[in-house]
């Protein structure tokens, strides 16, 4: 049996790191994923779905992600059930996040984190395109946005800083291609 989820979107609020009794560090957020197809009146649908992070998969994201900073997930789908203070039996879905990456550089989340304002919110400020790799799988590519500030165009795979991170008890992994 499979149980995989695979999400590209942008974290809609920054990272807090909490600990369970146990000491063991963990993170709610949440990422805004757009639908491929428009809605009815031709507008693109943003889903809001919830994720979890443990380990240092969680203390990693809570210091270097921010709000609106696009990431990589892969995960399982998990629905638990509890009971709340009213006493009724309650439900909830996340992605427990196995596998995460950031992917867009340093420098455009530090921009984004310094100019943010509610008011000028914005899910949409890096594109996914499409490219076929000579295996004939099928990679994505973050575009970033262009600016007016003397800073170079970073619109090529390899200028971008990955930050990839999986917790399987072996710890940080980065890999900077």
């Amino acid at each position: 049996m499979i149980n995989k989820v695979i999400l590209i979107g942008r974290i809609t609020q920054d990272i807090e790191l909490t600990f369970t009794k146990q000491g063991r560090p963990y993170a709610r957020t949440s990422l805004a994923v757009e639908r491929k197809r428009l809605s009815a009146n031709s507008e693109r649908q943003t889903d809001f779905i919830p994720i979890v992070l443990w380990g240092t998969t969680a203390e990693f994201m809570s210091k270097y992600s921010r709000k609106g900073s696009l990431i990589y997930v892969e995960g399982e789908l998990h629905i638990n059930q509890y009971t709340n203070q009213l006493n009724q039996l309650q439900r909830s879905t996340d992605v427990t996040v196995l596998e995460c990456k950031i992917l867009e550089s340093k420098t455009l989340i530090e921009q984004r984190s310094h100019s943010y304002s509610p008011q000028t919110q914005n899910y949409n400020q890096g594109a996914t395109k499409n490219v076929q790799s000579n295996n004939n799988e099928t990679s994505h590519i973050v575009e970033s946005e262009k600016t007016n500030t003397q800073e170079p165009e970073t619109n090529n795979l390899h200028e971008f800083e990955e930050l990839a991170f999986v917790e399987d008890g072996s710890g940080l992994f980065e890999n900077e291609d």
